[in-house]
């Protein structure tokens, strides 16, 4: 139930804050306002860990995380050197992120 919680929270966050932050064009406020976010669900998680509050720690968690994803993907392909690559610059980025994962077991 957590999962589908922050998961439909994660959908609606990106797609909010990406269409946000294209029209304004400022990355870095967004990033630091999900990272904000992401920080106040895991204390809130931490300080009163009941059921109710999970639930509400899973959407503010939702919320941040994707906002944060939508805004740093947008960011990551600004900051690329050559446009031309973009796609296989992504695909280099996303090896070095799960290759640890398929090693670490």
């Amino acid at each position: 139930m957590l999962s589908s919680i922050y998961a439909g929270f994660v959908i609606l966050s990106s797609v909010v804050a990406g269409k946000l932050s294209d029209r304004d064009g400022k990355r870095k406020r967004y990033v630091v306002i999900s990272s904000l976010i992401v920080a106040a669900a895991a204390l809130v998680m931490a300080v009163a860990p009941s059921f109710p509050v999970a639930i509400g720690g899973a959407v503010l968690l939702g919320l941040g995380f994707g906002s944060f994803l939508a805004v740093d993907y947008a960011l990551l392909t600004q900051v690329l050197p050559h446009a031309d690559s973009r796609a296989k610059d992504l695909g280099v980025i996303n090896i070095a992120n799960s290759l640890p994962q398929v090693f670490a077991p």
